[in-house]
């Protein structure tokens, strides 16, 4: 099996016996999304953030479909962690604690579900013409289309314009490659991982949004109660990025979590 080489940023110093944390972005972006959210973490805490195949400084890594994504993202990591997901990475991550359980100290799972598209009987999500035509802005002009995207998946939520603009830096600084964001439009359209819920060992912690529409609040309660060990809390007035639009509140719920993990551990 070929070895593929994801860009991993980390930070903070292991500590003694606790479980180290990966994050993992959503699409169109770069683990420089995070970068508010480790800044608030315990110095302790050992983060690895990762990009995602053809998406900031994993540019040139070329592979697809959500079992390679997670392949790809669990060789990067040599100890048990917690998985942390935000919309697209939050599918590579429930697809982590479903194939690679032994590898999953705990499970947090940003404004994302387990299906991000419509279907028969699910009505969350993407429609089938979004998705397309999301698809053919690509071929027309890629960063203009990841931009739209952002913007109407991110708007509603109490932080406003300063969240939006430095969402879209992010894009300007490290942009994803045509080819990586058809991978994870890929990802998006065909990934069903409902029927694996029931068998995820780990405890999780679910946040969302309560203006999110595309990983809306009942999708992510649906998930939280198939689960055997889930937590939900729906953000009052975040949108789609909870962990930006209050970060101060993420950040102090996500290191309560940490902390159970490793006490359970």
């Amino acid at each position: 099996m070929r070895v593929v080489r994801l860009a991993a940023h980390r930070s903070g110093q292991a500590s003694a016996g606790g479980p180290d944390l990966v994050l993992l972005h959503g699409w169109g972006l770069s683990s420089r999304i995070f970068s508010p959210l480790v800044e608030r973490l315990a110095p302790g805490l050992r983060c690895h953030c990762i990009d995602l195949p053809g998406h900031g400084e994993s540019a040139d890594v070329d592979v697809a479909g959500l079992d390679a994504w997670a392949d790809a993202v669990v060789a990067e990591i040599e100890t048990p962690a917690v998985w942390l997901g935000w919309s697209l990475g939050g599918l590579v991550a429930t697809a982590v604690a479903q194939r690679f359980p032994e590898r999953v100290a705990g499970l947090v799972l940003a404004a994302s579900t387990p299906c991000l598209h419509q279907t028969d009987d699910w009505s969350y999500g993407l429609a089938p013409e979004t998705i397309a035509a999301t698809r053919a802005g690509l071929d027309q002009d890629y960063v203009a289309t990841v931009s739209q995207f952002l913007r109407l998946n991110l708007r509603g939520s109490s932080a406003g314009r300063a969240m939006l603009d430095r969402v879209i830096d992010d894009l300007a600084a490290a942009p994803p490659t045509p080819q990586g964001l058809a991978h994870g439009l890929d990802i998006i359209q065909q990934a069903d991982l409902r029927a694996g819920l029931s068998q995820i060992t780990s405890g999780a912690w679910l946040v969302g949004g309560r203006l999110d529409r595309l990983a809306h609040p009942e999708a992510m309660r649906w998930m939280a109660a198939a689960m055997p060990d889930a937590e939900l809390e729906i953000y009052d007035r975040a949108a789609h990025a909870p962990f930006l639009s209050e970060t101060e509140r993420f950040a102090a719920g996500l290191a309560a979590f940490i902390g159970r993990c490793e006490r359970r551990s």
